[in-house]
């Protein structure tokens, strides 16, 4: 039960940075909120996983984890004006 209170500060700021990626006025905004969203939702997953007692969730948690870090590795380079082998 004391868990559902750390759940509720992270669904508050996953929604504010959503609205930061909706209206971010560069790409670069844009893809930081995204980022900051899936690396909170991961956590989000995780209190879930305890929560619940489904251990299934920290294994999506870390690939969701592994792929956001990925993206934004490749939007990184591609804002940049690199291809992504260089």
């Amino acid at each position: 039960m004391m868990l559902t209170y750390f759940a509720i500060p992270l669904v508050a700021a996953i929604l504010m940075l959503m609205y930061r990626a909706v209206a971010g006025p560069t790409i670069p905004d844009r893809v930081l909120a995204i980022d900051s969203s899936t690396s909170l939702l991961c956590a989000l997953m995780v209190l879930f996983a305890i929560m619940y007692g489904v251990y299934l969730l920290l294994v999506v948690a870390v690939a969701l984890a592994l792929l956001s870090y990925i993206g934004t590795l490749v939007l990184a380079k591609y804002l940049e004006g690199r291809s992504v082998g260089e």
